[in-house]
């Protein structure tokens, strides 16, 4: 599941869709994709008040932070950066 916006997660379908893929014990993951760290802060503090029944398999919440945490990007050349002249 992909949330692009805090709203997202207090939708009645998100908790409705969500309790659907617990019960038929599917590996969730919710993916906060958000750029501002201060709304996925956010996001992190609703999804905790979501009453999940804790029998049930874990969900997992990612942010795109955490997707490109271990991402060591590429080398650059010299010919890559930029001079100025001030």
């Amino acid at each position: 599941m992909t949330l692009t916006s805090i709203q997202g997660i207090r939708k009645a379908t998100f908790k409705k869709q969500l309790m659907s893929l617990l019960t038929t014990d599917f590996q969730v993951v919710v993916l906060l994709a958000m750029t501002d760290f201060d709304e996925i802060w956010q996001a992190e503090r609703e999804f905790t008040r979501l009453d999940l029944p804790a029998a049930g398999p874990a969900v997992r919440l990612i942010s795109l932070a955490d997707i490109y945490a271990d991402h060591e990007g590429i080398d650059l050349k010299q010919g890559d950066f930029l001079n100025p002249s001030l």
